[in-house]
């Protein structure tokens, strides 16, 4: 679905839980860590995510929709990564934060959840409330994250696909998620349509490569109209 690049404003600032430094045997299926786990000293791969935690005077460039000069921009600031510049326009929204090398198997009693929009969040249940993103350009949005639990060794890059389900009609997504300390950032999946305001029965299926799938049926609702309608 085409709708534009989310404005900064909807962007969320995260505050993630401290955890400690990676060890040095790495697990080849997984991208190295950072110095910190959950802060970047140094430019990522990938574009990071608007409010992700980052350290120093960081400004990065990334060529998502051609060569030079057609960069995203983004700075540390603050402590936060702050998108500051596009030469992609019309470009797509940032729907996760994403890393490039997935690991695909796993140590026994792995398991992931998928949860709120918040760091440390208990999980989603069946009936749960969710408040919708609506881009600028009708795009109607879940947020949520993925945590991995029951892992000594935690990856930093994972392999996910998602289908999000209402009033009979689904739409799939396709991911490589990064991790900090075992968790996403948030991650956008894009309703099959932009609703009306008020409530509906949303279905969030996840899979991660390697360790099976969750579903959660939540309670959806948006306040605002979306800008081309229902």
């Amino acid at each position: 679905m085409h709708i534009a690049r989310i404005a900064p404003f909807l962007l969320i600032a995260t505050t993630l839980v401290a955890c400690g430094n990676v060890g040095a045997g790495t697990d080849a299926g997984t991208d190295a860590p950072p110095e910190r786990c959950d802060i970047d000293s140094v430019c990522p791969e990938e574009p990071p995510l608007a409010g992700g935690p980052c350290a120093g005077t960081l400004r990065c460039d990334y060529f998502t929709c051609g060569g030079p000069p057609f960069a995203d921009t983004y700075e540390c600031q603050d402590g936060q990564w702050t998108f500051v510049a596009s030469m992609c326009l019309g470009a797509p929204p940032v729907l996760a934060e994403l890393c490039r090398t997935p690991a695909t198997s796993f140590e026994a009693g792995a398991r992931f959840v998928i949860t709120p929009d918040a760091a440390g969040a208990d999980p989603y249940v069946d009936g749960q409330a969710v408040d919708l993103v609506i881009g600028p350009q009708g795009g109607a949005m879940v947020p949520y994250r993925v945590r991995l639990e029951g892992v000594d060794a935690t990856p930093t890059c994972i392999h996910a696909t998602a289908r999000v389900t209402t009033e009979g009609m689904s739409a799939d997504g396709d991911k490589r998620l990064r991790l900090r300390c075992g968790s996403t950032l948030r991650v956008y999946e894009i309703l099959p349509l932009c609703p009306l305001p008020g409530e509906r029965d949303v279905t969030l299926e996840v899979t991660v490569e390697g360790l099976g799938t969750q579903t959660v049926r939540l309670v959806a609702s948006n306040d605002m109209p979306c800008p081309r309608g229902g």
